[in-house]
């Protein structure tokens, strides 16, 4: 064609070739994009459906500790504010409840979906701020009941335990034969409290009654058990927020 003097005609030529390949390789390129932004939106909607599978086990979990510190609460104060049982089996009663209020179990998180988002550096992953948010937050309450679980066992050691275990005998209300065999705490039945061990029994909770650092390790474990319920309400509130932003989002995909 430049021999024949068509220089315009080979320019035109050229640059309808270069467009054309212009076109592809842009076209390829938006083709990639999408199948990456594809890849990235699949991987996130399963990271969503783990995280919801998580909250609805956690609401479980904390609904439980929830029942139970508002039980250890209330019992407490009932120790505070009660007499020495009449009877073997009301004093039995008491034993139970007393136990129960020093029985610890910390407060496991059900959040192994986070774990992973956060170990593995995913978190961006998470398109939606809303969301994020509320994971930080979820963290950010897990570390307050976590802190003030380990000041609890602290105070609960200091007067609570270092008063009644060296100085009574516990788990009273405990059949330790029967427990044995059935590889499980069995209560035990008055028929089976001596005359003697039941004075016994009413002595030590006289003694402990006039203890003054078993008294006040009572006080702080009714508000301490009140002020931790007052983080997993605060849980429960933002894992039903939380759960409703992965819902829609799901639901947008």
């Amino acid at each position: 064609m430049l021999s024949e003097n068509k220089t315009g005609k080979y320019l035109k030529y050229a640059i309808g070739e270069i467009a054309l390949v212009m076109i592809g390789i842009l076209l390829a390129l938006q083709v990639n994009n999408w199948n990456e932004t594809r890849k990235a939106r699949k991987v996130e909607i399963n990271y969503l459906k783990n995280i919801q599978a998580d909250l609805f086990a956690e609401l479980k979990n904390n609904d439980e500790m929830i029942t139970e510190r508002s039980r250890k609460a209330s019992f407490a104060h009932q120790l505070l504010n009660g007499s020495s049982g009449k009877t073997k089996a009301e004093q039995l009663d008491l034993v139970k409840r007393q136990n129960y209020v020093l029985g610890w179990r910390n407060f496991i998180p059900t959040n192994n979906t986070y774990k992973e988002l956060i170990s593995s550096g995913q978190l961006n992953s998470i398109s939606n701020d809303s969301i994020k948010y509320y994971l930080l937050e979820l963290d950010k309450t897990y570390a307050s009941i976590a802190d003030s679980e380990h000041h609890m066992r602290r105070e609960f050691e200091q007067y609570l335990y270092n008063s009644l275990i060296p100085n009574t005998n516990i788990f009273d209300n405990v059949d330790f034969n029967k427990s044995v065999e059935a590889k499980n705490m069995s209560d035990a039945d008055s028929s089976q409290i001596s005359d003697e061990k039941f004075q016994k029994m009413l002595a030590d909770f006289n003694w402990l009654k006039n203890n003054q650092a078993y008294q006040n390790g009572l006080k702080l474990a009714l508000l301490n058990n009140l002020f931790i319920n007052d983080f997993h309400k605060k849980l429960t509130t933002d894992i039903n927020k939380l759960n409703s932003f992965i819902s829609e989002e799901i639901k947008s995909n």
